[in-house]
């Protein structure tokens, strides 16, 4: 016979999923970092899972990394650096690979407007422009 916190609790973990996958719940006026506190507490409330395990199982320096990304990315954001990345990404596609660049960090600036954490997923731009370059350069070795 299963825990009687078993159901409860996945029903709360799956809820709270789901509300992550939409970015939001129908009625509910919240982003993802809410639902994800609400899904936290319900599991808590559901008896899965005690404050101590809990508590335990936070990695206080990953959090800090994470936390020290967003205001990094957000300080970024702010000042304009990745509009004016994407202006100059724009004026020099002159070539398809050029274009391919352009098509990358628009959709990398777009990606993090429509997320929660928008200057945190931000931080993909210059990752991905940078992944870019390297296997641009890769490639032209290939091709010769």
């Amino acid at each position: 016979m299963p825990d009687p916190a078993f159901w409860p609790t996945l029903a709360a973990f799956a809820a709270t999923y789901v509300g992550l996958a939409a970015g939001r719940w129908p009625g509910v006026r919240t982003d993802r970092a809410g639902i994800a506190l609400v899904g936290a507490a319900a599991v808590l409330a559901a008896g899965g899972l005690t404050v101590g395990r809990a508590a335990a199982a936070v990695d206080v320096p990953t959090l800090a990394t994470l936390l020290g990304m967003m205001l990094l990315a957000a300080d970024l954001e702010r000042g304009g650096v990745f509009d004016r990345l994407v202006e100059r990404v724009r004026g020099f596609a002159r070539t398809p690979r050029r274009w391919l660049a352009v098509v990358v960090a628009e959709s990398a600036k777009k990606a993090g407007a429509g997320f929660g954490f928008a200057a945190f997923c931000a931080v993909g731009v210059p990752v991905t422009l940078l992944t870019l370059a390297i296997a641009w350069g890769r490639l032209a070795l290939v091709l010769g």
